[in-house]
C-alpha cells in the first residue's frame, strides 16, 4: 500500500508545519512527524504536492534520516547517563539522610534539614533528568556526548551537597 487513502493522505506541509524560513527544516520535521503513519513514498507525494522541488525533498529527507539515525544511536547513551545521574543522587541522599539521622536532633533542625534537602535535591534531580533527556548528540559527537550530558547534574548535585555540609555540617 504506497498511496494511502484519501482521508488518512499526509496534509500539505506548507500548512501543516506552518510558514518558517527554512522550507526544508521543515519539510525535515514534516517527514520525523510523519514517518511512522506513512510511507516515505506518500510522504514525498504530500510534499511534491504542496509544491516543495525534488532538491527540497531530497535534502530534507535526507536530514530526517539522518536525524532518526542520530537518534537510535544516542538512545542507549542517554538511558546509561539517566541511571549514572539517579545512582548518584540517590547515593548522595542516602549518605545524608544516614548523617542526617544519625546526628543530634536538637530543636529537630536534623528533621528540618532533611525536608529541605529533599526538596531541593528533587529539583535538582528532576533539571538534572530533563537536561539529560534534552541532549541530542550527533552519531560522530557520541564519544564527549557522555561528559556533556552529566555535567549540569554534577554541578547541581556538588552544589546542593556541599550547601548542605556548609550549612548543617552533620559530619
Amino acid at each position: 500500500m504506497t498511496e494511502p487513502p484519501e482521508e488518512r493522505k499526509p496534509k500539505d506541509p506548507a500548512t501543516w508545519i506552518g510558514a518558517t524560513s527554512d522550507r526544508v527544516a521543515s519539510l525535515s520535521e514534516y517527514f520525523l512527524a510523519g514517518a511512522e503513519r506513512y510511507t516515505p513514498e506518500a510522504l514525498r507525494g504530500a510534499a511534491s504536492e504542496a509544491g516543495f522541488s525534488a532538491d527540497e525533498i531530497e535534502e530534507a529527507y535526507g536530514r530526517a534520516t539522518k536525524r532518526q539515525h542520530d537518534e537510535e544511536v544516542a538512545r542507549p547513551l542517554r538511558r546509561r547517563a539517566r541511571w549514572a545521574v539517579l545512582a548518584a543522587y540517590g547515593l548522595v541522599y542516602a549518605v545524608f539522610f544516614v548523617a542526617l539521622l544519625g546526628s543530634d536532633d536538637r530543636y529537630g533542625a536534623a528533621t528540618i534539614s532533611l525536608i529541605v534537602l529533599t526538596v531541593v535535591l528533587g529539583v535538582a534531580l528532576l533539571i538534572s533528568i530533563q537536561w539529560v533527556g534534552g541532549r541530542r548528540p550527533s552519531a560522530e559527537q557520541l564519544q564527549g556526548a557522555m561528559l556533556t550530558m552529566l555535567s549540569l547534574p554534577l554541578v547541581l548535585l556538588v552544589s546542593v551537597a556541599g550547601l548542605c555540609i556548609a550549612t548543617t555540617r552533620p559530619f
